[in-house]
């Protein structure tokens, strides 16, 4: 029998493969400025919007959560924006695990230009091929995005359901995962 599942999230329809609805999270979600150690060998740095955006970052770790891997989230649940020493900790540790990932996965969401996501992204195609690309339908910059993926033969996705679909598949019909 296919093990293939259809999965709801609000009003997108993702389709996974061997979702366990019924077990408990697998992967391990390491949330900034976290030392914490990786426990799996394979590791994806959830890269986009945070301020001012909706916590996208959620509802993607929601749909990887059977996955064995380790995923890094600069989303922090308080972050103290007045101040410049958890400023500093937070672009440290974001410039550390964005190296540290094997994949990196880029969501641009419409509310905000994402400066910093787009530098980040730059860096990223430079540095490896490793990289997922998901940008909002309305986001300002699309063009941009897409144009500077197409130089790096890297597809453009346009809903979260499908950047969490091709995590899980990778960019090919081999498993990234």
């Amino acid at each position: 029998m296919d093990d293939r599942r259809w999965f709801l999230r609000e009003k997108y329809i993702m389709y996974l493969p061997n979702l366990m609805l019924e077990e408990e999270m697998k992967a391990q979600v390491i949330e900034a400025p976290s030392l914490t150690s990786a426990t799996y060998d394979k590791s994806l740095f959830i890269a986009g919007g945070i301020t001012n955006c909706p916590n996208w970052q959620h509802e993607l770790i929601d749909a990887l959560q059977n996955l064995e891997i380790t995923i890094y989230n600069p989303r922090r649940e308080k972050f103290p924006a007045d101040n410049p020493v958890a400023a500093r900790e937070q672009i440290a540790w974001e410039f550390n695990k964005l190296r540290k990932a094997n994949y990196v996965s880029f969501w641009f969401c419409q509310e905000t230009l994402c400066p910093i996501t787009l530098f980040e992204l730059g860096a990223t195609m430079e540095r490896t091929d490793n990289c997922i690309i998901g940008v909002h339908p309305e986001y300002k910059h699309r063009y941009s995005v897409e144009v500077q993926a197409n130089l790096k033969n890297h597809t453009v996705l346009y809903s979260l359901s499908d950047l969490a679909y091709e995590i899980t598949h990778g960019m090919t019909k081999e498993y990234l995962f």
